[in-house]
């Protein structure tokens, strides 16, 4: 319970800042909870966040480098479940945009996470994501 309490309140801290398409996720790319979309957020838009889960504390500074590349700096502290030590890392991650939503076709983006941490955060993946409806988009992805 404490975790969904957690991510409500990170979803809805952008809405009362005045950004209400600003959703990002626990590693600081633009998405939703744990998973990213294809979307890209408006060029030269940059948002500092914070995540907290009960063995993850993320702070993250995201920008939108270029139309098509978004960059988040995240800084990352583990509570190891029972180890009674935590450990710390800082790794960048990037979103690219291979093509933008159309009519009929979705956005694609690929991504890759931890780009210069370490191992434990390391991931790479392809999404699609579609506006549906005026407040529905869906996204579909594989990640590695």
């Amino acid at each position: 319970m404490k975790r969904l309490s957690t991510t409500l309140v990170f979803i809805l801290v952008p809405s009362v800042l005045g950004a209400a398409d600003l959703n990002l996720t626990p590693r600081g790319v633009s998405g939703l909870i744990d998973m990213p979309d294809a979307f890209m957020l408006p060029d030269a838009e940059s948002a500092l966040s914070i995540a907290r889960d009960k063995h993850l504390s993320t702070l993250n500074f995201t920008f939108q480098a270029l139309p098509r590349l978004q960059t988040s700096l995240s800084f990352a502290t583990y509570d190891d479940i029972g180890a009674g030590v935590s450990s710390e890392n800082t790794s960048l991650n990037l979103k690219y945009a291979l093509t933008d939503e159309g009519r009929v076709l979705p956005a694609i983006s690929v991504g890759i996470n931890g780009l210069f941490g370490n191992d434990r955060d390391a991931a790479e993946y392809i999404v699609a994501s579609k506006t549906l409806a005026q407040t529905v988009e869906a996204s579909v992805g594989l990640g590695w």
